[in-house]
């Protein structure tokens, strides 16, 4: 069975943009959201295993060039929002882009990854806390953050309401 309701406005009325034999990408109808649909239940570490591996951490790092271009643009709108030195917790930072560029300004960073691939680049190559799991699951004494960020990451979560279920609970503190 495929679970295809849009998960931002509910709507059964959507069509089919690409597939893979365990999710397809969606588009809704009513809202235009693009989301994966997974044709079954699955277990996600098996799929983040899958799809996650160290040949696409390679790859993105031989392509690094634009994923830092664009880092320091998020940087910079980031920073708008800032006080001086801040702490910063980004979801789902795969590569590592982002944190590259706000450990540049001097902001401390820490960062929750569901690939393990990832999640070993990033503590070796920046020697931050990276939390290997999910954000529900990170240990209290991390926290406090004054800005939380995720690019990309909505459309790789058959439920992108979790992120902001997770947040609000995880930071009413």
């Amino acid at each position: 069975m495929e679970f295809d309701k849009c998960f931002f406005c509910r709507s059964a009325d959507s069509q089919f943009l690409y597939g893979t034999d365990h999710y397809n990408l969606r588009k809704c109808n009513n809202c235009q959201l693009v989301f994966k649909s997974q044709l079954q239940e699955q277990d996600v570490g098996e799929l983040n295993a899958e799809l996650y591996d160290e040949k696409l951490t390679n790859y993105r790092l031989k392509n690094r060039k634009r994923g830092v271009f664009l880092a320091k643009k998020r940087r910079k709108v980031v920073a708008k929002y800032l006080l001086g030195t801040a702490k910063i917790l980004e979801i789902g930072p795969a590569t590592g882009e982002f944190i590259e560029c706000a450990l540049e300004k001097g902001y401390e960073i820490e960062a929750v990854e569901t690939a393990k691939p990832f999640v070993e680049f990033l503590r070796e190559q920046y020697g931050i806390y990276c939390h290997e799991g999910y954000l529900d699951s990170l240990p209290q004494e991390h926290g406090d953050y004054d800005a939380v960020v995720l690019f990309h990451v909505l459309e790789h979560i058959s439920d992108p309401s979790y992120i902001y279920r997770t947040n609000q609970t995880a930071f009413e503190t």
